[in-house]
């Protein structure tokens, strides 16, 4: 299957598209990238430069598929994350909104990449009604963090019964699927992960790594691996399961290796072939 993605991309380390690329293809899909902007490293170094690229740029390399008809043939996924501005998500939305309609078929994912707890918000507050009002009605899953869920809903979560709510209030804005990751702590041995699909709330379980400072790119990471392997299996609740318990593998090696990036190039073979699975608990 063929997904295409739209998102940043960094030089060192495996973040935006870097990585949701390598996750894919390690799950057997093909990809074709548009990339947003160019980062030399990621910001868990002291210091990093970037390119923002002008809107003119995307529609290029939009324009530039179109002519040779590799889009409306062969997607069957759409990915998106970080893509730098108001312009360039719309660019970006609009076509989605266009390829899905010559297939219905399609599945979007959105990977909300707003912000998070330990920076804030770092992208600009008009983004925050863009997803409102529009990429959230044009996706079929969304995935957001704890700081990304509060803040599109302007509600807190301290707890499980906060974030159900966080999640049904997501899901009027038009989303049917939304995936809640990180922050949301039940005890001190494990982390859980919150799915909501069609009015049932699903809770996964996973034993809590810490670290002085984890790696980075862990959502375009999650993002990647669910859509790959629901398009592969069409079982929500499987390729939920198949995703923590991946992330959950390249961690462990993370946790031994102490580096800033995700170790997936070590652990690539956690990708297609998870060791371990988590049981889900339907709440």
């Amino acid at each position: 299957m063929s997904i295409l993605s739209i998102q940043f991309h960094v030089s060192h380390g495996y973040i935006g598209n870097k990585v949701a690329s390598f996750a894919l293809q390690c799950l057997k899909h093909k990809v074709i990238n548009i990339n947003t902007a160019q980062f030399s490293n990621h910001n868990l170094y002291k210091e990093f430069l970037v390119d923002i690229f002008q809107v003119c740029h995307v529609k290029k390399v939009i324009n530039g598929l179109s002519k040779i008809n590799i889009i409306n043939n062969q997607i069957n996924g759409f990915l998106t994350g970080h893509m730098g501005n108001e312009l360039i998500s719309l660019e970006a939305l609009n076509f989605v909104k266009n390829i899905k309609n010559n297939i219905p078929d399609l599945i979007y994912l959105c990977n909300a990449k707003l912000g998070n707890k330990e920076r804030g918000l770092y992208v600009k507050p008009e983004l925050l009604d863009f997803y409102r009002n529009y990429a959230l009605k044009l996706s079929d899953i969304l995935v957001v963090n704890h700081f990304e869920a509060e803040i599109l809903t302007m509600h807190n979560i301290n707890n499980i019964n906060h974030a159900k709510l966080v999640a049904k209030k997501l899901a009027d804005m038009g989303l049917s699927r939304i995936i809640i990751i990180s922050g949301l702590k039940i005890n001190s041995k494990t982390i859980s992960t919150l799915l909501f699909d069609s009015n049932n709330f699903y809770i996964q379980e996973s034993p809590l790594i810490n670290f002085e400072q984890k790696p980075a790119g862990l959502g375009n990471f999650l993002s990647a691996l669910f859509l790959g392997n629901y398009l592969h299996t069409n079982n929500i609740l499987k390729s939920f399961s198949n995703t923590i318990a991946t992330i959950n593998n390249i961690l462990e090696i993370n946790h031994k290796t102490k580096s800033k990036e995700l170790e997936i190039i070590q652990g690539q073979e956690k990708i297609s072939n998870p060791e371990t699975n988590f049981v889900i608990n339907k709440l």
